[in-house]
């Protein structure tokens, strides 16, 4: 999973997904996850701020836990918060 984000200049956070079929063939998969994470995000928005979050998804192994990886970006996000000038990093 990868997390790219970037300052929007508003007050709310933005969340986009990218789920490519390649990854899960069915679309039942896919919303699954699109779900989970949909979750983590609304759940953790208050703490993102003025943010555009796009989370790309890559692994295939149904025991991969989004919703730590989400967390663990969070963490680092609100930890160590770059200043709005600052060029956005890869997580």
């Amino acid at each position: 999973m990868d997390v790219f984000y970037c300052p929007n200049g508003l007050l709310y956070p933005r969340l986009g997904l990218i789920m490519p079929k390649k990854v899960w063939a069915r679309a039942v998969d896919r919303n699954r996850v699109r779900r989970i994470l949909r979750e983590a995000f609304r759940l953790d928005q208050g703490e993102l701020g003025g943010l555009d979050v796009v989370i790309r998804v890559k692994a295939t192994a149904q025991d991969v836990d989004y919703r730590a990886q989400w967390r663990d970006f969070v963490r680092r996000h609100t930890a160590a918060s770059p200043p709005a000038s600052a060029p956005p990093m890869n997580g």
